[in-house]
């Protein structure tokens, strides 16, 4: 054939590989790109496939670690800049640091492989930040450690790692999409604590799992630790289920041992490859992702679900007696079974700290010598909390003696409720109804003993007039910190809401702009009584610290183990 011939023919291939929107991404990806020098397969990844065809606007994933999740968004990208030309997108990680590794070791990879981007060119731009593939752009991006937001308009956005990236800059680059009318966006992460990042997305989706059908009795069932692990011993064939027993017996000789699968029906070790129709995806809640546009497409995956991932692999990093073994459960939960974990260092306040901090007390309709916190909202949260002498302390201990709510029409009536605990000092919440409290604050009644509170700065708190800036994770930690040593305690006839409220003060590692890892508490519920309580314990610590001249009330009182009424 002529040289021409054969242009000719790249040509045609070219335009098919640019126009050929119709093409499933997976047929695309197999047909170019390449991984290690060789055509893409999807086999063993076979659960990939479903996942890069999904068609819905939004699509999330929440997922064990290390089963190829970000390379194959990295190639749906690359498909999607091709069918699209003229178009933009942008891929996150976590870091700005993560940013430039990933340019290195998958990106730039990627498209030194890829014939049809040599074909289309790449404008000679070679940044870690920015790819060109044709008339079309792929903007990285981290979301720790970068310095100016993005500027450009984008098509189409992945967030990779969602749980340890900053969700205020993720929320910049979601508003990169408003005028695109594909408005694309793939948010996949090893998920850490419940109903935050990528726990809480998978919560709203259509939820869906691998289903494996037992290859010997036709049983379908979603695979689990606890239900599917069996081990078996090498010189009898005698199995035994999973259990702390037999987990002793393969730490004590691990070469003795062999970890399987099994069925939970007929209990024989099952095919975990997806060949045949014995895996497919199966959705919990299929209507919520019935409209392509609005409903969220979830999947959930662990390492169970990975043909590739050695049963023996995944046992081994659930005890930490084994060298590859995790420190800690969380960890197991989180990245080998990609599932969030309730507790750990994050969320401090559970069942055990509500029992160790709950004090025998009836709620009073009124006392004195108290201190007041306020976070505002549609109903607004008040905790009073008085300081008392207990038997077993040589010290003050503040207790939550009230808990209740206000509607926000009756804000600016308040004062009614909070006088009936005369307070020693009062802290409230600025926003949203920053008139409102302002007012109440400069009731000439509470002479300079009540502050509306902005965060920010790096000192427990600053003032000026009215306003008090307080950082907010020491507020916060003070409540987290204090409760479950009992530093802090709680009458327990507070209202049913206010345990769960305190759960959900969540604390989640961060990083700054110069790299610098911080800790900073996140919305994974409703929280409003945690705040109240840490505005009450704000005000404490001004009272004592400030000694505001106007300042009267009663003195700490003593107080038995018995139900006491104030």
């Amino acid at each position: 054939m002529s040289e021409l011939g054969l242009t000719f023919k790249e040509q045609l291939r070219l335009k098919a590989a640019i126009t050929s929107t119709m093409e499933k991404p997976s047929d695309w990806i197999c047909k170019n790109t390449s991984l290690r020098q060789k055509k893409y397969s999807f086999v063993d990844h076979e659960y990939q496939i479903d996942f890069v065809n999904d068609k819905h606007r939004i699509v999330t994933a929440k997922k064990c670690a290390q089963i190829g999740f970000t390379e194959i968004l990295l190639r749906w990208m690359l498909c999607f800049l091709v069918q699209h030309q003229g178009s933009q997108t942008i891929f996150t990680q976590p870091t700005d640091t993560d940013v430039g590794k990933f340019a290195k070791s998958r990106v730039d990879v990627l498209f030194e492989e890829c014939d049809i981007i040599k074909r289309l060119g790449t404008g000679g731009i070679d940044s870690a930040y920015l790819k060109r593939v044709g008339h079309s752009f792929l903007n990285l991006r981290g979301t720790f450690g970068t310095k100016a937001a993005i500027s450009v308009p984008s098509d189409a956005n992945v967030y990779d790692e969602i749980d340890f990236s900053n969700p205020r800059v993720l929320s910049q680059f979601k508003s990169r999409l408003q005028h695109s009318k594909y408005k694309l966006e793939r948010l996949i992460s090893t998920p850490t604590l419940p109903n935050y990042g990528v726990s809480a997305l998978y919560n709203q989706s259509d939820q869906k799992q691998v289903v494996l059908k037992c290859n010997h009795c036709g049983h379908y069932q979603f695979l689990t630790w606890e239900n599917h692990i069996w081990i078996r011993r090498h010189t009898d064939g005698a199995v035994f289920r999973k259990d702390p027993d037999s987990i002793d017996l393969y730490v004590a000789k691990p070469w003795e041992f062999k970890p399987y699968i099994a069925c939970e029906k007929c209990e024989r070790e099952v095919d975990r490859s997806w060949h045949g129709g014995c895996r497919e995806w199966v959705a919990a809640h299929p209507e919520r992702a019935s409209d392509l546009d609005n409903g969220i497409s979830g999947y959930h995956i662990s390492q169970l679900d990975v043909p590739f991932v050695d049963v023996s692999d995944i046992v081994k990093a659930s005890d930490k007696r084994f060298p590859e073994g995790y420190k800690k459960e969380q960890d197991f939960n989180n990245f080998v079974l990609g599932k969030e974990y309730a507790g750990g260092e994050g969320m401090k306040i559970d069942d055990e700290v509500a029992k160790l901090a709950s004090l025998r007390m009836d709620m009073p309709k009124a006392a004195s010598g108290t201190f007041v916190g306020v976070d505002l909202g549609a109903t607004c949260n008040v905790v009073v909390v008085k300081d008392f002498w207990l038997r077993d302390r040589d010290y003050r201990v503040p207790v939550v003696v009230a808990a209740f709510e206000i509607p926000s029409e009756r804000l600016e009536y308040a004062d009614n409720e909070f006088d009936r605990y005369r307070p020693l000092f009062l802290v409230s919440d600025a926003q949203p109804y920053t008139t409102t409290v302002s007012k109440l604050a400069k009731l000439p009644k509470y002479e300079d003993r009540f502050k509306i509170c902005y965060f920010g700065g790096k000192k427990a708190f600053t003032v000026s007039d009215i306003i008090v800036t307080a950082n907010r994770t020491q507020m916060l930690d003070a409540v987290t910190d204090d409760l479950p040593k009992g530093d802090v305690m709680v009458a327990d006839s507070v209202p049913d809401e206010f345990w769960p409220h305190l759960k959900n003060l969540v604390k989640v590692k961060a990083e700054d702009d110069d790299g610098t890892v911080y800790y900073e508490y996140v919305k994974v519920g409703d929280d409003h009584y945690g705040f109240a309580l840490g505005y009450a314990l704000l005000a404490r610590k001004m009272f004592y610290e400030l000694k505001p001249r106007s300042a009267g009330g009663s003195a700490p009182v003593e107080i038995t183990g018995a139900r006491t009424t104030l």
